[in-house]
């Protein structure tokens, strides 16, 4: 299996923002063209980066279930994520102080969030133990003598 990186950054995010912003502000749609906002993210803005089909697959099945009129339904919080004992809701609209106190709300991240099993954790932060031990390793004195 070959993976791949892909190059996103945040000047792709600031630039699909802007995108997004002018898209909406042209075309003034009563209603949000979400297959139109889906194309350009998902195979110009982001997609332009995606060269396996099956990450394209993925990336398009993402935009598909989140960008959709519920997403922006006042009414009642978005599932962003449910499911095994966690739940993570967009929030419902309020002032500044609510978005604060949702967002600390919020539990830290579990791989359960991204569907995967809880064990998933553990080979990453092994991972990250090694590559830190490993730098520490190579930063050590080689022989030699010290001073005098």
């Amino acid at each position: 299996t070959v993976l791949f990186n892909y190059p996103f950054s945040i000047g792709d995010l600031r630039d699909s923002a802007t995108v997004l912003f002018n898209y909406l502000e042209q075309q003034q749609p009563a209603k949000v063209p979400w297959d139109d906002l889906r194309y350009i993210f998902g195979e110009i803005m982001y997609g332009g980066h995606i060269v396996d089909a099956r990450d394209r697959l993925l990336c398009n099945s993402y935009l598909e279930f989140f960008m959709q009129d519920e997403l922006l339904d006042e009414s009642e919080m978005f599932p962003f994520c449910e499911g095994k004992g966690v739940s993570f809701r967009s929030p419902l609209p309020a002032g500044y102080e609510k978005y604060v106190e949702h967002l600390e709300s919020i539990p830290g991240e579990t791989p359960l969030a991204y569907g995967l099993h809880p064990n998933a954790e553990i080979g990453f932060r092994t991972q990250q133990c090694q590559d830190l031990f490993g730098m520490l390793m190579q930063l050590q004195p080689r022989g030699g003598t010290g001073g005098e």
